[in-house]
C-alpha cells in the first residue's frame, strides 16, 4: 500500500478494495491506464466531494504507483524521529507548523548519512543512533508551476544529548524543542498530514 498526500487529502494505492474499510466519503476507483489514472487524480483534487481517494487495477500495486509517479518531478528527503531517554520526541517549528527534522541527500551520500546530517544540522543535537527505518512518506506539492512528488525516507533514532537544542535558522527554523507525550498531541493539531502517522506510531511505543 502506498499513501500520498495532496494538501490534507490522502491517495492510497491498494491491491483490492475489498482489504480496507470503506467510508461513505470515500472515492474507490479502479483503473488500468495511466490516462484513466491522472485523470481520477485530478478529479479528485479539484473537488471537495470526497476526503479519500482509494485507487486499485494493476494486480501489481508497485507498477500502479510508478505509473502515478511518472507525471511528476520526484525527489528524495531523509530524516528523523528522534527520541531521548526521557521519551521526548525532538520537533522543529518551520512555516507556521510543527515538523520533524529532514532535508536532502548530497550527492553520492547515503540516505541514513543524510537523516543523520540533517537532524544535526537542523537542530544542534548530536550523539544520534539509528534504531530502525520506518515507513517513508509522500506528499505532493506545487512550485512555479511544476509539481513535485516528494518521497521523505524516516528512520527512529535516539539521542542522549543533553545540550540545549540550537535552531537552524538559516533554513527557516524558528525553534527546536524537545516534547512529552501531551505536548506531540498538541503540536499534531498544527502539523503536516502526511505526518500523522508517524507520531501516532511513536505514541503507541510511550
Amino acid at each position: 500500500m502506498y499513501k500520498v498526500f495532496h494538501l490534507s487529502k490522502p491517495i492510497i494505492f491498494i491491491k483490492d478494495i475489498n482489504d480496507v474499510d470503506v467510508s461513505a466519503n470515500y472515492k474507490c476507483v479502479n483503473v488500468e491506464s495511466e490516462h484513466i489514472l491522472h485523470a481520477e487524480y485530478q478529479r479528485f483534487i479539484q473537488e471537495d466531494i470526497f476526503e479519500k481517494l482509494l485507487i486499485s487495477g494493476a494486480s501489481n500495486v508497485d507498477k500502479l504507483f510508478e505509473m502515478f509517479k511518472k507525471r511528476f518531478k520526484n525527489i528524495t528527503a531523509a530524516g528523523g524521529i528522534v527520541r531521548n531517554p526521557k521519551q521526548e520526541l525532538l520537533m522543529i517549528f518551520r512555516n507556521g507548523k510543527w515538523d520533524l527534522p529532514k532535508g536532502k541527500p548530497e550527492p553520492g551520500e547515503k540516505t541514513m548519512d543524510a537523516a543523520l546530517r540533517e537532524v544535526e544540522e537542523e537542530t544542534g543535537i548530536g550523539k544520534l543512533k539509528i534504531i530502525a527505518a520506518l515507513n517513508p512518506t509522500f506528499h505532493i506539492f506545487k512550485i512555479e508551476g511544476q509539481s513535485y512528488l516528494k518521497k521523505t525516507l524516516w528512520y527512529q533514532m535516539e539521542s542522549n544529548d543533553k545540550n540545549a537544542p540550537v535552531p537552524q535558522t538559516s533554513e527557516g527554523i524558528e525553534l527546536v524543542k524537545w516534547m512529552n507525550k501531551p505536548e506531540i498531541e498538541n503540536a499534531m493539531r498544527n502539523t503536516y498530514h502526511s505526518l500523522i502517522d508517524l507520531f501516532d506510531q511513536y505514541l503507541e511505543t510511550i
